[in-house]
């Protein structure tokens, strides 16, 4: 199975191409210098909810791996071993892709975001208000996509 840290920008809300932001940017390559990404990246962090959870893809949805203690998740009581399977209403497939981006937009903190999650068997719906993405979780998504798409371009061009 396949790690997904949920930046959850919520939301994340549901990025379905793992790390999407923060980290690695679906394997894309950034073509931004670095002071203009490290502001883009800032900016657009700040703009988007946080839920405060780690996944890996399951045969059925996204697995909950990890709850972050006092995030918008351990408050609204997901829980470890709980599997993501709907964001607002929309499955979180390959298939919803272009509609799980466009609710993606609107997931920002102090913002409801209802999820399908699957738990001992049955269905739940669990409603949450999305928080900010806190300092220390922001320098670690940026920290790790500076050192992943800027350094090696900085030596390389030593």
């Amino acid at each position: 199975m396949k790690k997904v840290t949920w930046i959850w920008i919520a939301a994340l809300a549901i990025t379905l191409a793992p790390g999407a932001f923060a980290g690695d940017h679906g394997h894309k390559k950034c073509t931004e210098d670095a002071e203009k990404c490290l502001n883009a990246m800032v900016e657009k962090t700040r703009s988007r909810g946080w839920l405060g959870i780690e996944t890996e893809k399951s045969d059925y949805g996204y697995q909950i791996t990890r709850v972050v203690e006092g995030s918008p998740a351990a408050t609204y009581g997901l829980q470890k071993g709980d599997i993501l399977v709907a964001l607002n209403g929309i499955a979180l497939s390959e298939d919803n892709k272009e509609a799980l981006a466009a609710a993606k937009k609107s997931l920002g903190p102090g913002v409801q975001a209802k999820y399908t999650v699957k738990r001992a068997g049955g269905k739940a719906q669990v409603a949450v208000t999305l928080g900010t993405v806190p300092a220390e979780v922001m320098a670690e998504w940026v920290g790790q996509h500076m050192i992943e798409h800027h350094a090696r371009t900085q030596m390389a061009a030593k």
